[in-house]
């Protein structure tokens, strides 16, 4: 038996065209793209954030003060609290403040000359006249002996700067005139006066007084209702005033009394401060939104109160911070597409705007989104 030999077969590889590879890469191609692309539009976002303008905001409400109630009523401008309605006088010495150069009259050295053989006797306010025609007084008696001279001080009859004379020769009208070139008066120096002031009372020390007395009183009334958990407002009105003296009139010192009507009211601090908080947020303008409140600002007035201390009507003002409402004032389809500083001038154009932080991810992204629900803003307050 003849064993034939098989032949061995080879599989042939399939002939690839150049036509199908260029295919096949620009399949490939078009794949990397589309996921490029879907990666693209489900990766990609943007997140603004916006710091919004702050600005200062204040109210001013009245509030009735009840010492019936022991709760604020709800909703209301009437909270519990104490009110005291008195009458009260206080007085006290106050100093003058207005000065003025006080009227004096010149003064000045003259010496009496006797040449008549008797002692010659002239008593104070002996009137002594110059070539001028000014008349001076001696200050005191004296007498001048025969033959003799002395010195004495004599005073200007009236005050004036016309009486500071130099030095001259006067003659003593009172005399018989057959001695008045015997007895006479010499002057060696100039007749001067020293600048002196006064006091007086003016009209602004008169107010400055009652000011100060409406303060003790006052005091006193806030000493009483002073409570550290308690806000105490106090006013008085003056009802009467006494005063010494007249204004205008010389005097170092004048004594005033007034009686006053004085008005105190406490209210609990922590009520007024949920109160002014209440009134400030209810009173924020519509463009803006309430942030916070300094209950250091709150200031409280006296409007008025019943005499029985059954109420009294407080005026409060309030201040706080509000920032600038932005919902409204951009349109996130206006900046589909920008780069970062493109969005940044975008918002920063918008008023009330303070400041514009961009951020994207993935890090390869450089500008927003153009599919809305990718874009997030972030308003920091």
């Amino acid at each position: 038996m003849v064993k034939t030999k098989r032949k061995k077969t080879t599989k042939k590889q399939p002939i690839i065209s150049p036509t199908n590879k260029k295919i096949a890469v620009g399949f490939a191609i078009i794949t990397v793209i589309l996921i490029l692309i879907i990666s693209y539009f489900a990766l990609a976002k943007a997140t603004i954030y916006l710091s919004p303008k702050k600005q200062p905001i204040s109210t001013q409400v009245e509030i009735e003060i009840l010492p019936s109630i022991s709760s604020t009523l709800t909703g209301s401008n009437i909270l519990p609290g104490k009110v005291l309605v008195k009458n009260k006088t206080i007085g006290d010495q106050f100093s003058a403040s207005g000065m003025r150069e006080k009227k004096v009259k010149a003064k000045g050295m003259v010496t009496i000359i006797n040449n008549y053989s008797r002692p010659q006797t002239l008593i104070a306010t002996t009137r002594l006249l110059s070539p001028g025609g000014k008349l001076f007084r001696l200050t005191k008696t004296v007498v001048v002996p025969p033959g003799g001279k002395i010195d004495v001080e004599v005073e200007a009859d009236q005050p004036g700067s016309d009486y500071e004379i130099g030095p001259t020769r006067f003659t003593i009208p009172g005399l018989w005139e057959g001695l008045q070139d015997k007895i006479y008066g010499v002057s060696n120096q100039p007749m001067s006066k020293t600048t002196q002031t006064e006091n007086y009372i003016t009209a602004t020390d008169v107010e400055k007084a009652k000011q100060r007395l409406q303060q003790l009183i006052e005091k006193e009334m806030r000493d009483e209702l002073t409570d550290e958990n308690k806000q105490v407002v106090v006013k008085s009105y003056i009802l009467s005033t006494e005063l010494d003296k007249k204004i205008g009139e010389v005097s170092p010192s004048f004594t005033l009394t007034i009686t006053a009507r004085v008005v105190g009211v406490a209210v609990d601090k922590d009520k007024l401060k949920q109160t002014a908080e209440n009134n400030l947020k209810l009173n924020t303008p519509s463009n803006l939104e309430y942030l916070s409140f300094n209950p250091d600002s709150i200031n409280l007035t006296l409007v008025k109160a019943n005499d029985d201390g059954s109420s009294a009507t407080l005026q409060m003002y309030v201040e706080g911070i509000a920032a600038t409402k932005l919902d409204d004032l951009y349109n996130v389809e206006d900046i589909l597409g920008f780069a970062k500083q493109d969005v940044e001038k975008y918002f920063l154009s918008i008023k009330g705007v303070e400041s514009v932080k961009v951020h994207f991810t993935p890090a390869w992204v450089k500008s927003v989104p153009p599919l809305e629900d990718h874009v997030e803003i972030k308003i920091i307050k």
